[in-house]
């Protein structure tokens, strides 16, 4: 499992169910997309807009405690900004993209 810790969340809306269910919809609804164009552009080695999109995922992922993916999209969006160890990243894309898909099938079950 990615192990969702939702209580940065909890602790910044005051606990409020429907203000956190919204943000799992729209973290569910919006994923997705990032994560098709982040796929997309390691498909064509387009590695600096692979560091914007991973920059564009990193609140989703602090603001769902989802720790061990924050490293990991840290280093994607760094490798790709800097064009550095792209012979790594085309995997580490992958493996990134597997456990955000893991994360959301977590997070459905919170609502």
């Amino acid at each position: 499992m990615a192990n969702v810790d939702l209580s940065y969340l909890n602790e910044i809306s005051g606990g409020d169910k429907e203000f956190i269910d919204e943000m799992i919809n729209t973290f569910l609804e919006e994923t997705p997309k990032d994560l098709a164009a982040i796929k997309e552009h390691s498909d064509s080695s387009n590695w600096t807009e692979v560091g914007k999109t991973a920059h564009k995922l990193k609140s989703s992922i602090k603001m769902f405690g989802l720790g061990n993916l924050k490293d990991e999209v840290l280093d994607i969006e760094m490798s790709g900004k800097n064009n550095q160890n792209v012979d790594l990243l085309a995997g580490k894309v992958e493996t990134f993209i597997a456990k955000c898909h893991e994360a959301m099938e977590e997070l459905k079950l919170h609502l």
